[in-house]
């Protein structure tokens, strides 16, 4: 069920040095197969999210240096925390609205300090958006109210499901009774739907966690995922059967 994408590696060009004051390390992004550094809690739910969007192909750690000079003529140096890249048609997070390709140069910060020290911050970002424009990327500054949401909750819970082989046949039986119900139906009515035994319903769920997480089913990301949650057919669903494993008889 899940759709092998290549992605680009390049170096940091900055190392994050070990700290005992702030959280630093590296995340290992499971559907990318790639290992992102990180100085922050904040950074690393940034980088769950990333791996959760199917439409970011790339994530890079420290991925340029910013160069500018200041009012003194002293040069300055800037470097932003990542350098996010997505397939060519891809829905703009967190709205899902179709939108260009852009890159986009990252910087993650938590509201307050960037209010308190936005005076200063303010000359390394302008250089940082000029330098973004020259590139034809998009410089964005994301606090927590852009990252900790309940999309970043259900990324932690569905990712484990996605990486894990799903049943061909399973699938293909909670798509076709989905498909009966135009309205849609919540995750504990599809299984009871697909199946009256119980004990074959529990073996449903990792498959339906994981068509939810690869967006071959629908369902409102931004709300806690539970077994009331309404779930739907995508508008694409004659393209979801193709991709399926035929049947063999």
């Amino acid at each position: 069920m899940r759709l092998t994408e290549k992605c680009a590696i390049r170096m940091s060009v900055r190392k994050i040095p070990v700290s005992r004051r702030t959280i630093t390390g590296r995340h290992a992004l499971q559907r990318l197969k790639v290992s992102v550094p990180f100085e922050s809690l904040l950074e690393r739910d940034f980088l769950q999210l990333m791996d959760f969007d199917r439409d970011v192909t790339a994530v890079e750690g420290q991925p340029v240096c910013v160069t500018w000079k200041d009012a003194s003529g002293k040069a300055r140096r800037y470097t932003p925390d990542f350098l996010v890249t997505f397939r060519p048609k891809r829905q703009l997070w967190p709205s899902r609205q179709p939108g260009k390709a852009k890159p986009w140069l990252v910087e993650v910060k938590p509201r307050e300090e960037v209010w308190k020290n936005f005076a200063r911050y303010r000359p390394a970002f302008r250089a940082a958006t000029e330098y973004a424009r020259r590139n034809g990327w998009l410089f964005h500054i994301l606090d927590e109210s852009r990252i900790r949401s309940g999309r970043l909750e259900n990324a932690r819970v569905l990712l484990p499901f996605m990486m894990k082989s799903s049943d061909s046949d399973r699938c293909r039986a909670l798509l076709t009774v989905l498909e009966r119900f135009e309205d849609g139906l919540t995750a504990e009515q599809l299984l009871v739907a697909t199946c009256s035994d119980r004990i074959n319903q529990a073996l449903l769920i990792p498959n339906l966690w994981n068509l939810v997480g690869w967006r071959n089913i629908e369902t409102d990301l931004s709300q806690p995922l539970t077994m009331k949650s309404r779930l739907r057919l995508p508008p694409y669903m004659a393209s979801l059967f193709e991709r399926l494993p035929q049947q063999t008889h």
